[in-house]
């Protein structure tokens, strides 16, 4: 499979490639998908199964993952499946959220109708991001596909 760099090459290739006809064809909206992308590659790609780049990034909530890494192994489906993977990564990373936006909501400068207002009226960037994420992995899935066919057949 390819390194941490491997997959930060393939992803930024992608990305200069494709960001320009997405923004065109999408609008603005594309410029949701196309950050979350890239945050995908730097901090929340399949890989924070390992102590990798992703990992690195968290900074000090890197701790937070130490137990994800801990029940889920290195290529799992839990960590790399289509889908199930994101959704997995997702959720995990859900309590964490809630823990940091929750101070905000205890001292009244964010509530909970504001958020969800704010989900509803953002949908559609919402959604752009979630396939942005996913496609970040389905990206990832396949450069370790395609890496490990290679090494075996050679």
């Amino acid at each position: 499979m390819p390194d941490g760099q491997g997959h930060d090459t393939i992803t930024v290739v992608i990305s200069f490639a494709a960001a320009p006809a997405a923004i065109w064809y999408f609008g603005p909206i594309a410029i949701a998908g196309i950050a979350a992308f890239l945050f995908a590659s730097l901090a929340f790609n399949p890989d924070l199964d390992l102590t990798s780049d992703a990992y690195a990034c968290w900074g000090p909530f890197k701790l937070y993952w130490w137990l994800y890494q801990r029940l889920v192994p290195h290529r799992a489906t839990i960590s790399h499946g289509p889908i199930i993977g994101t959704v997995a990564r997702l959720l995990y990373v859900s309590p964490l959220v809630v823990a940091v936006l929750a101070p905000f909501v205890a001292f009244k400068y964010l509530t909970v109708q504001k958020i969800l207002v704010w989900a509803e009226t953002n949908q559609s960037y919402l959604i752009a991001a979630l396939i942005g994420l996913e496609l970040n992995s389905l990206i990832h899935i396949t450069a370790d596909v395609i890496s490990t066919k290679i090494k075996r057949t050679f």
